[in-house]
């Protein structure tokens, strides 16, 4: 289950509801964050343990091993592959992990929670979100690299149905080939509240895979994978300074149309380009050197994007939901629609708004208290 990139992607490979019905809480929250049978858990999970290790058998076999805080093990021995650090409320049926390599970069985190119904049985969810360690940061993951979230039960049969018109009723891009948003979901650590929002897709998606994944037309959710902000982030910022220094608005309609710029808005793109070519090449966009390919067909593709996205933010309604768990159902269903605000009046508006983008980073303390903040 684990790797060294930036996407922890967890399912459930043929475990049944049935088996894990027979098992502890906190057997069942374990085995779903270690589905993979390569993985030998203990029969009791010890309740107070801080951390465990993942220690190879051989055969592509491996053994967790959970210690307290008054014990190490030896990480960086030939048969430790990952130390795990717990943050346990069994009781409350809550459970944070965070795993680091034994060699190497790359953190990863992932969030199990549990939610009981009528009958005793168990709704478990994680949802997995990835840190980076480097680039003078640590222990911080960029949205939305692993934002994803996966069940031991069918998605389907646990979440109401959810689209773009449940945040954005007059939502009007149906027709688009790709998913414009994602749903960004918040589990409480106490508590049956469910807060849920959508977010843009401001990267392309990349890698579908596995039954897990949903989609209602422009919105996804469940698991998936896209690639980080970066590899277009430095296109938005050169749009975005641009926009700033226009001398005609309507510039930004003629290279989302892919029209000729006037000659004063022509050459201050090329400056900000020419500024930004270092970033250029280091995303290596093909003939990042060549102006023609920066303006007439990289510029003009994200412009597109970003209109899509200011046509949906322009008639947002909602800025989240909020979920109600039902224990007899077995189900959550929409309880609170919260407003949105401050809506971007025009496309210029908004494009200017996205100056300096970079990636959203969800940050922890060493006490894993999180908070957040823009690079």
């Amino acid at each position: 289950m684990k790797t060294l990139n930036v996407i922890l992607a967890v399912s459930l490979l043929g475990i049944s509801a049935n088996a894990l019905a027979k098992e502890s809480l906190a057997h069942q929250m374990w085995r779903l964050a270690y589905p993979d049978d390569s993985f030998d858990l203990p029969n009791t999970i010890p309740p107070n343990a801080k951390k465990a290790y993942d220690q190879y058998l051989g055969d592509k076999n491996f053994k967790l091993i959970f210690v307290n805080n008054n014990k190490e093990l030896d990480c960086y021995s030939s048969d430790m592959s990952y130390q795990t650090t717990i943050d346990a409320d069994y009781g409350n049926g809550y459970l944070l992990l965070h795993n680091y390599p034994c060699e190497g970069e790359g953190v990863t985190s992932e969030e199990i929670v549990a939610f009981k119904d009528s009958k005793g049985n168990y709704t478990i969810f994680d949802s997995d979100v990835s840190y980076l360690k480097g680039y003078g940061i640590a222990d911080c993951t960029i949205y939305p690299y692993g934002r994803t979230f996966s069940s031991n039960r069918p998605l389907q049969q646990v979440l109401p149905k959810l689209s773009m018109e449940t945040f954005v009723p007059d939502f009007d891009l149906q027709s688009l080939e790709d998913p414009l948003y994602y749903l960004d979901v918040n589990f409480p650590r106490k508590g049956t509240t469910v807060t849920a929002t959508i977010r843009p897709l401001f990267s392309p998606l990349y890698h579908l895979k596995g039954e897990k994944i949903n989609r209602n037309g422009s919105l996804i959710y469940g698991e998936f994978e896209i690639q980080s902000y970066n590899d277009i982030g430095t296109l938005i910022n050169i749009i975005a300074e641009w926009a700033k220094q226009l001398q005609d608005k309507q510039s930004l309609n003629a290279l989302l149309n892919r029209q000729p710029l006037n000659s004063d808005d022509k050459q201050a793109l090329i400056k900000i380009i020419e500024k930004h070519r270092d970033d250029l090449e280091l995303l290596q966009m093909a003939e990042p050197t060549d102006m023609q390919t920066v303006l007439q067909e990289n510029l003009p593709e994200v412009m597109q994007l970003l209109n899509n996205i200011y046509r949906t933010e322009s008639k947002r309604r909602y800025r989240s939901i909020e979920l109600a768990w039902d224990r007899k159902q077995r189900r959550f269903h929409i309880s609170k629609k919260i407003p949105a605000s401050n809506q971007p009046a025009s496309l210029y508006d908004y494009v200017v708004s996205l100056a300096g983008f970079q990636s959203h980073f969800e940050c922890f303390d060493e006490n894993y208290h999180g908070y957040g903040y823009m690079q």
